[in-house]
């Protein structure tokens, strides 16, 4: 059945015969139609074990599982694992609707933020989005399991993170095209395994760090360097190896383009403006 293995079978469902596809917030309840370890996270991660087993030097692998982004569709038995009540409240208030900014109206009114401010839609999709989380966590085991047991985790610098977060109702949004904690703050975990790092290990930190800066640590972990402006980032290391970083940033900018999305039509912006949302995040604030 299908002919698109990604939209017919590892991001769809089955009913009565024809494909659900899971584009659609109605089939999120449904199971993948596909085996577990066939979907896409169990797969990229047998790569990745392909990749580290035949390196014969030093190697850098970016191991990007792409969920749980949407199509929100998880594969048995993770499609059912959690239910309603292991959802946390939403995060909004009516406040927020009264008289916004331009910008931020126009997202309240697209079609995913409409669906997500329903708590039916909710009730449905988050369970699922818990669900591919959790097999994106059993996966990482896998892979963290199989380094420890080829005897490459001493020396194996790993970095888990992400791109950005997912509204899912909160603030009456969907998607994450704005600088809420639900869209911004994720997860950044470092684990240095050379002995530089005790000083810090098990410890937070609340520096400002960019994705960018990932680059320019990997290249001081090889023991290289680059100029300006190939790499703008700064390396982390002194973080991590709990040396002084007075001089350190006191400020980020994030921005986010939207020229292609609907709601410039209702901003009244033709296709070649550059329009963008943008958030100035400062240490302390």
């Amino acid at each position: 059945m299908g002919t698109t293995p990604w939209a017919d079978y590892a991001n769809a469902s089955v009913e009565e015969g024809e494909i659900a596809s899971g584009w659609m917030f109605d089939n999120a309840d449904k199971p993948a139609n596909i085996r577990e370890e066939d979907s896409e996270t169990p797969w990229l991660t047998s790569e990745a074990i392909k990749f580290v087993d035949q390196a014969t030097g030093p190697r850098c692998a970016h191991v990007s599982f792409i969920k749980p982004h949407w199509p929100y569709i998880a594969p048995a038995p993770y499609h059912d694992m959690y239910g309603v009540k292991d959802i946390k409240p939403v995060q909004r208030a009516a406040t927020e609707l009264q008289d916004p900014h331009p910008v931020l109206a126009a997202y309240h009114d697209t079609r995913v933020a409409d669906a997500f401010q329903q708590e039916s839609v909710r009730d449905k999709v988050i369970p699922a989005y818990m669900g591919l989380i959790k097999q994106c966590d059993d996966q990482l085991g896998r892979l963290l399991d199989h380094l420890e047991a080829s005897g490459q985790m001493g020396d194996t610098m790993i970095v888990l993170t992400s791109d950005h977060g997912d509204y899912l109702g909160d603030h009456w949004l969907g998607e994450k095209n704005f600088f809420h904690e639900a869209s911004g703050k994720i997860p950044m975990i470092v684990c240095d395994p050379r002995t530089e790092a005790d000083a810090t290990r098990c410890t937070t930190c609340d520096a400002l760090v960019d994705a960018i800066d990932l680059a320019a640590t990997f290249v001081d972990v090889a023991g290289d360097t680059l100029p300006d402006p190939i790499l703008v980032g700064r390396s982390l290391l002194p973080w991590l190896h709990g040396e002084d970083s007075q001089d350190w940033r006191d400020y980020v900018i994030s921005e986010y383009d939207y020229p292609l999305r609907r709601v410039r039509q209702r901003l009244v912006f033709p296709t070649a403006m550059r329009a963008c949302s943008w958030c100035l995040m400062a240490a302390g604030n």
